[in-house]
């Protein structure tokens, strides 16, 4: 009979215990959801509105402390800092939230282009940074954020690239340019970079890009 009864207590623990889980994942889950509604926010419509980053701050935290070891909470968290004040950020804390978050979930090219792009600001075009840029490159593909994130990197980087970044960078710019709006954004962020002759080139001489040459893309940035 007491042995019944021990294993009655046994299974009551452990469906509270599993109760509990459930119900802590949910909470995280929700102030993670807040958190990302956010931080969106200020990347689609209000750009730089710090009292909706700290909000976002302050929710991905509260998640964060109640699961430590999600990859999707630890990358957003690393967004978010790196948003309140990119140029006084605290660099350090944002790679190694990334790299925690690759080890967690190596499969998502996102997380690998922006410890790329977080590393390349702390040391430079760096092997190390060239590493994550190739993880994401294999895990990206051909899908367009991808492209278009991958290419507005080489071209800050323009100037120290070899070879074969060159090769990918053409390679990419052709991709590109198979989605008006993706090559439209390559155009406009080179030109802000001043390598926007890059492009240029390539629609006055390269066959691939000839229904450019008569837009108003190639007569606003190349003439």
């Amino acid at each position: 009979m007491l042995k019944r009864y021990f294993i009655i207590l046994i299974l009551a623990v452990s469906t509270l215990l599993s109760l509990y889980e459930f119900y802590k994942r949910g909470v995280a889950h929700l102030y993670y959801s807040n958190s990302n509604k956010a931080y969106k926010l200020t990347v689609n419509e209000r750009e730089g509105d710090l009292i909706l980053l700290k909000k976002a701050e302050e929710n991905i935290i509260k998640a964060i402390n109640l699961i430590p070891k999600d990859p999707h909470y630890l990358h957003l968290k690393a967004n978010i800092l790196n948003s309140i004040d990119f140029k006084n950020s605290n660099l350090h804390e944002v790679k190694s939230l990334l790299q925690q978050s690759v080890k967690l979930r190596s499969s998502w090219w996102g997380t690998w282009i922006d410890l790329a792009y977080v590393n390349i600001q702390i040391e430079g075009f760096s092997p190390e940074s060239k590493f994550y840029l190739n993880k994401a490159q294999q895990l990206g593909g051909l899908q367009i954020g991808f492209v278009n994130s991958y290419l507005m990197i080489l071209i800050e980087n323009w100037n120290n690239l070899d070879s074969k970044d060159t090769y990918n960078f053409y390679s990419y710019l052709k991709i590109a340019s198979r989605n008006n709006a993706t090559f439209s954004n390559i155009m406009k962020y080179a030109y802000s970079k001043d390598k926007h002759e890059l492009i240029c080139i390539q629609i006055r001489y390269d066959s691939n890009y000839k229904t450019f040459k008569d837009s108003s893309l190639y007569s606003n940035y190349c003439n």
